[in-house]
């Protein structure tokens, strides 16, 4: 029985050097975590985020799930975009946790953004800061071209200029095969030519969603493809998306006034239907000017209909929990009725 024990011994021993050894490089970059959904690898600081980084485009990563920890400001130093290309995308789940990274600075890549190319999961990130890659082929605020999900992020950058020749440029994302969707864009999107969007340059068609967005940056562009909300919209689909009517562009979406945004009225349409309370605004004092993303509950903006026998919406406001609503200023009048509550 010993001789058998031993032999087998011997028989494992062989075959596990025959097995060639492969090595991943992340507890170089000192993440804190294990990497999978429950214990996801931690972003710190901007070492951490530099890391990752380099990591992706080194052509490691199949999946990892990462977390931003904190807000983190770049400084404006020049940023390597998170996946450079087809070969060394993004394909884990990066949460950001609701937190900003600020001073993001991208001026030189294929796929111009926080990150490159995304054919995993980027969600509940904010972004502010410059991205004008001259010549580049797609340039968003969060990612450049997108395959995968881009959900609850908002991008606060400066995208593109005047002299840029970038083919594809949106505030969020300058090209969408994927779906975009609860996410917003505040800064102002420009090229010299080719496709331009509040949310995204070009919507493509085999998957191509973009919803619940909206836009209020100024969309300007050298050629006649721009867009509130898409560029060009190639049979995908864009559906439940608002853009500030004063933004420079038209096209898919639909045009709201400043006051509709100031309202609630753009919130409440954003959340409609959704069971996750996703987007919100505070109204009354100290009100929000526009939708925020945000589960808070005293946040949830209400629809108050006034209806009359004639008119079941003579007229419509938004309040939210606690708050007060006032009668409409011209209240109808019918004999013997009083417009009273």
């Amino acid at each position: 029985m010993r001789k058998r024990i031993l032999s087998f011994m011997v028989i494992l021993t062989m075959i596990s050097a025959m097995i060639p050894t492969f090595s991943v490089n992340v507890a170089a970059a000192s993440f804190t975590g294990s990497g999978n959904e429950g214990d996801p690898y931690l972003i710190e600081n901007s070492t951490d985020l530099k890391a990752l980084s380099q990591y992706i485009n080194g052509g490691s990563g199949s999946g990892e799930y990462f977390k931003l920890t904190t807000d983190i400001n770049l400084g404006g130093s020049t940023w390597t975009p998170i996946g450079t290309d087809n070969s060394h995308s993004f394909k884990g789940t990066f949460d950001g946790g609701g937190r900003t990274i600020s001073g993001l600075s991208v001026n030189s890549a294929k796929y111009a953004g926080l990150f490159g190319q995304n054919n995993g999961t980027i969600k509940n990130l904010n972004v502010k800061g410059s991205v004008a890659a001259s010549n580049a082929g797609c340039t968003g605020g969060i990612v450049g071209y997108n395959f995968g999900v881009v959900s609850g992020c908002s991008s606060d950058c400066t995208i593109g200029n005047s002299d840029d020749q970038s083919l594809y440029v949106g505030g969020i994302a300058g090209e969408n095969q994927g779906k975009i969707q609860n996410c917003y864009n505040t800064g102002s999107v420009s090229s010299n030519s080719g496709y331009v969007g509040g949310i995204v340059g070009l919507n493509i068609y085999g998957g191509g969603v973009v919803e619940k967005c909206y836009n209020k940056g100024t969309v300007s562009s050298g050629s006649s493809h721009l867009g509130g909300i898409v560029g060009f919209n190639n049979s995908g689909s864009v559906s439940n998306c608002y853009y500030l009517n004063t933004c420079g562009a038209e096209g898919d979406g639909t045009s709201k006034t400043e006051e509709e945004f100031k309202s609630g009225e753009v919130a409440w349409l954003l959340q409609n239907g959704q069971d996750e309370q996703v987007w919100g605004q505070k109204l009354g004092e100290e009100a929000d000017t526009y939708p925020v993303l945000t589960g808070e509950e005293n946040n949830k903006v209400l629809k108050v209909t006034f209806a009359t026998q004639e008119n079941e919406s003579y007229d419509v406001k938004y309040t939210n929990f606690n708050g007060t609503v006032t009668l409409p200023s011209d209240n109808p009048t019918k004999d013997n009725y009083e417009f009273a509550k």
